[in-house]
């Protein structure tokens, strides 16, 4: 059976906004970005003063080649999202970011940014499902000031039947699901660091985040079943726990 990554699998061009258009090279990316942030034009003044704190803290990213997923920020500029999302990239190259307000639908209600790539698990070429994350910085903007921190949650605490919501970009539109947990050791894969839910996931959900009934983030959202050659129609999320321990490892303090 084809392995199946939420996000990795879906291809979309670079530019979020216009669908059919393409960002030739990365600096380019950076400048474009740049230009909408920090020149005072009317048309960034009127998003700005419109979208002050409504944000979700869950993001849409789309690399330089077109892999589209989401990402969810923690605080410090800082994007945590899927490996197999950014595998495509390298260290300190830039991807383009989407912060959205989801209760509002105009375009006027978007805040575009860049982030750099810092870190990523050693999952290209091993396929581990316990090194399934990567760490993005946001650059020219402080994203503190449009959305707020998704707060760090205890995975060790996290039940079986406990209530859980899975949040990303699904076809690259805002969605929230909602499930229970089924299993805290990986169930059949017999991977002890994934959480496995019953909350559906679909193609760009992938790097998005799997909270609490507190909203605090358990999880991030890597795979569905088919990846695992199960056909048991869950959605997998890579523990929180331990994200931040191998990040810390690399000298990330989150």
């Amino acid at each position: 059976m084809k392995q199946i990554f939420v996000g990795s699998t879906q291809r979309a061009k670079l530019h979020i906004a216009i669908r059919h258009a393409t960002l030739p090279t990365k600096f380019l990316l950076g400048i474009v970005c740049a230009l909408l942030i920090i020149v005072p034009l009317s048309f960034s003044k009127h998003i700005f003063s419109q979208s002050m704190g409504n944000m979700s803290n869950v993001a849409i990213i789309a690399t330089e080649s077109g892999s589209v997923g989401s990402a969810v920020y923690i605080g410090n500029n800082y994007l945590l999202t899927a490996a197999h999302v950014v595998d495509d990239m390298i260290l300190n190259e830039l991807c383009l970011v989407r912060f959205e307000d989801p209760n509002e639908t105009s375009e006027d209600d978007y805040i575009y940014t860049v982030a750099e790539l810092m870190a990523i698990g050693n999952f290209i070429g091993t396929n581990d499902a316990s090194e399934d994350f990567a760490l993005l910085h946001i650059c020219y903007l402080d994203a503190s000031r449009y959305t707020q921190a998704c707060p760090l949650g205890n995975d060790s605490q996290v039940k079986v039947k406990d209530n859980v919501n899975v949040i990303g970009y699904p076809a690259g539109s805002f969605n929230i699901t909602a499930g229970v947990v089924g299993n805290i050791k990986g169930g059949i894969t017999g991977v002890p660091d994934l959480i496995v839910v019953d909350a559906k996931a679909n193609p760009g959900n992938s790097g998005g985040a799997l909270v609490n009934a507190n909203g605090q983030l358990i999880g991030i959202v890597t795979s569905i079943g088919a990846k695992y050659r199960v056909n048991d129609d869950q959605t997998y999320a890579l523990k929180i726990g331990r994200i931040k321990s191998a990040l810390v490892a690399k000298g990330f303090q989150l």
